[in-house]
């Protein structure tokens, strides 16, 4: 009888400990670290209904996508034209331009790909331009009479801009806001994909952050944060939030 007993309560013991190691697991798995982008992702909100900052939008995503998420239109149909002597498919900008906080007043200057400002155009040009790829894959405008090869930052006067990036371009945070011009030291800076997805990062996690142009024409960016991995893809625009 005393047996009997011993093995019962054994037996009792063995059940107790695997019961406390399936709740210790289950706990585990539903207080995941925030590294994880399926629950950041239950969570984040809705980042169309966010108050609008300045903004630095991917000309690639803009087109590639359903880049226009935020007032629910499609991206434009490519129209062929010849810039700078070449046949190319080129795309309007004004729905990209109408994402910016600000319409675009005064000057907007053109840099090309070695970083100074190549061009300047009327904003009211500005909105109604086209860019398009080159063959050799850089990118082309054509704003009004005036047309430029090499192109990479259109930059308003409050610091707005557009950004062209090669296939297998990689583009430093820091690089890009020195650049156009516009604040390195913000409070945060969003980057938001065109699938609404977004991941935030301070002044010095945005400033090793990267850009990066795929063969595919994509572009998707790298931050330098552990939620998420850091990884975002299809790119849409960085919000620069004072």
């Amino acid at each position: 009888m005393k047996r009997l007993v011993s093995i019962l309560l054994s037996l009792i013991m063995v059940f107790s400990f695997a019961a406390c190691g399936a709740t210790s697991d289950a706990t585990a798995t539903t207080t995941a670290p925030s590294g994880s982008s399926t629950r950041y992702k239950d969570i984040m909100g809705d980042v169309s209904t966010f108050k609008q900052e300045k903004k630095v939008v991917i000309f690639q995503n803009f087109v590639n996508k359903n880049g226009t998420f935020l007032n629910g239109e499609k991206g434009p149909a490519p129209a062929n034209m010849k810039i700078c002597g070449e046949d190319v498919k080129a795309y309007a900008i004004a729905n990209a331009v109408a994402m910016f906080l600000n319409a675009p007043e005064g000057e907007v200057a053109l840099i090309n790909k070695e970083g100074a400002v190549e061009k300047t155009i009327s904003a009211e040009d500005f909105k109604n331009a086209y860019i398009g790829t080159a063959a050799d894959g850089t990118g082309v405008i054509k704003a009004g009479s005036v047309e430029m090869k090499n192109f990479k930052y259109a930059v308003a006067a409050d610091k707005e801009a557009i950004c062209f990036v090669e296939a297998s371009e990689t583009i430093v945070m820091a690089d890009l806001l020195k650049a156009i011009g516009a604040k390195s030291d913000a409070t945060k800076y969003r980057f938001v994909a065109t699938d609404k997805f977004y991941l935030e990062t301070d002044a010095a996690a945005a400033a090793t952050s990267e850009i990066r142009g795929t063969l595919s024409g994509a572009v998707n960016a790298a931050l330098s944060i552990e939620l998420a991995s850091g990884k975002i893809n299809d790119i849409l625009y960085v919000d620069i939030i004072d």
